[in-house]
């Protein structure tokens, strides 16, 4: 038999063996193959639990400063952007005509613009109302953010925390002893608010435009026309005619032109009327009816415990 002694890392074995093998005063030593196997395991896991722990420490540090990095991003992306908008600028501006070109196509809209929101009152008075929605529009998205940022969101509407209500445990109310507040918890109550913003939409369209009718004209016109009118009147004269004179004379003929007025009828077109298309901006008052929901402080008492109100 074998006698075989172990230890924490190596087996110590001892084998008796032929001479020509191993000798038998030697021990043989085996690896512990199961303490190195704990051991790449412990390894294995502290590499998992520093990658995690980093992720998480990450995130945590993305989340405490996220309107920092938010905004060093954008500051970032805007200077990405100037850059690649002014290199582009460059290569365009090498490029024949293309300068020209530009100018007058800013020309062109400066033009346009004074044309169509600045020469007419009414055009200034849409510029203006374009601008108030504009700048509505801004202010109630910044209102939106802060009232995200203090409040949640229920219903569409956000929550706006009031003035906080704190009860005190006093120990004596009939004490003039001053009172000592040994512990505070406050409590949020919150409320919903109409918050009332307008958003310009389209709503239709008119459109202007000219069609040919056909219709049948009559004109009564006063003409003149040249009649011929043959008189004969006896002569009585028995003078007799002299040799020579007009009488017997071949071929003789008298000639009279004669006319009339033949109507001349044309068409010419004229101005009828002018049609002038324009916008007028009108205001009303436009009436919303929301339920809102506002949170009451429900005190709940156990015991005999002695609460003042402030």
């Amino acid at each position: 038999m074998a006698e075989i002694v172990q230890t924490n890392e190596y087996s110590e074995v001892k084998k008796e063996v032929m001479p020509e093998e191993f000798p038998t005063d030697e021990p043989v030593l085996i690896p512990n193959t199961s303490s190195t196997e704990s051991a790449e395991a412990s390894q294995v896991e502290a590499t998992k639990t520093f990658f995690r722990n980093a992720t998480k420490s990450t995130v945590a540090l993305f989340r405490r400063n996220q309107l920092l990095l938010t905004t060093l991003g954008w500051i970032l992306l805007a200077l990405l952007g100037s850059r690649i908008l002014f290199s582009t600028l460059d290569v365009i501006d090498d490029i024949p005509l293309v300068t020209p070109t530009l100018k007058l196509i800013g020309l062109g809209t400066v033009g346009w613009f004074v044309w169509r929101y600045l020469i007419r009152a009414n055009n200034r008075r849409e510029l203006a109302q374009m601008l108030d929605g504009a700048k509505l529009e801004l202010l109630g998205n910044r209102a939106e953010a802060t009232l995200n940022h203090r409040g949640s969101e229920v219903g569409g509407v956000y929550n706006i925390p009031t003035d906080s209500t704190s009860v005190e445990l006093v120990a004596d109310p009939l004490s003039t002893l001053p009172v000592l507040t040994t512990d505070t918890e406050a409590v949020k109550l919150y409320e919903e608010r109409l918050v009332v913003d307008k958003e310009r939409v389209k709503t239709g369209e008119v459109a202007l435009s000219k069609h040919v009718e056909v219709e049948t004209a009559r004109a009564a016109v006063l003409i003149e026309k040249e009649r011929v009118v043959i008189e004969r009147n006896p002569v009585g004269d028995t003078t007799a005619v002299t040799p020579g004179t007009d009488a017997f004379i071949a071929d003789e003929a008298i000639k009279m032109e004669v006319y009339e007025e033949v109507p001349d009828i044309r068409k010419e077109a004229f101005v009828r009327e002018e049609v002038n298309l324009r916008k007028e901006a009108i205001q009303e008052i436009v009436n919303a009816q929301e339920t809102l929901r506002r949170e009451e402080l429900s005190i709940d008492m156990q015991g005999h415990p002695i609460v003042e109100e402030q």
